[in-house]
C-alpha cells in the first residue's frame, strides 16, 4: 500500500482527493463560464449538390451526399474548414441522416444514406473542403475512383 499512497502523493492530489484547482462539489460554477447549449439540428435535409448554406451559431444542418458503402471502400471525408473556428463539419450516415431515422442496414455491401453535417460555431464565412477516396485513407491526393470524387468546396455563412 505504501507504493499506492506514494504514487497518489506524487500526483499532487490534495488531502480532499480533488486535486489542485478543482472546485469542491458544493461550489457553484463560475459566473464567467457561459452556458454551453447543444447544437440545434435543423429539421430539413438539404438537397444533394447544395454548395452554399446559411445557418445560425449553434445550428446544425445536413446536406444529402447520396448513398455510400464503407464495406466496398467508399470514404467521404472533410479535408479542411477554413478559417477555423467558424464551423465544424463531418459526414454522418445511416439513421443519423435526417429523414432516415428508421433506416436499417439489412444488406451486405449496399449503399446507405450519407450527409455532410455542418454546425455553426461563430459568425463568419468558411469554406469546407470535402474529398472522396476509394479504398484509401482520406487525403487530398488519394484515388477518387472517378472525376466526381475530386475535392469539392461548400461555403457556409454563420450568422
Amino acid at each position: 500500500m505504501a507504493g499506492a499512497c506514494l504514487l497518489l502523493t506524487s500526483c499532487g492530489l490534495d488531502p480532499g482527493g480533488l486535486g489542485p484547482g478543482t472546485p469542491s462539489p458544493s461550489e457553484p460554477p463560475s459566473s464567467s463560464d457561459p452556458p454551453v447549449e447543444p447544437p440545434t439540428l435543423s429539421s430539413e435535409l438539404l438537397p444533394e449538390g447544395t454548395q452554399q448554406l446559411e445557418i445560425e451559431v449553434g445550428e446544425t444542418a445536413q446536406i444529402y451526399w447520396g448513398g455510400s458503402s464503407t464495406s466496398v471502400g467508399d470514404n467521404w471525408g472533410v479535408l479542411s474548414v477554413e478559417p477555423e473556428g467558424v464551423a465544424e463539419a463531418g459526414f454522418v450516415s445511416g439513421d443519423s441522416v435526417l429523414g432516415f431515422e428508421d433506416w436499417e442496414d439489412t444488406s451486405t455491401g449496399g449503399d446507405g444514406p450519407t450527409a455532410l453535417e455542418v454546425t455553426g460555431i461563430a459568425p463568419g464565412t468558411a469554406t469546407i473542403r470535402v474529398q472522396y477516396c476509394f479504398r484509401e485513407e482520406l487525403a487530398e491526393d488519394c484515388d477518387p475512383g472517378s472525376e466526381d470524387g475530386y475535392p469539392t468546396d461548400v461555403t457556409v455563412t454563420v450568422r
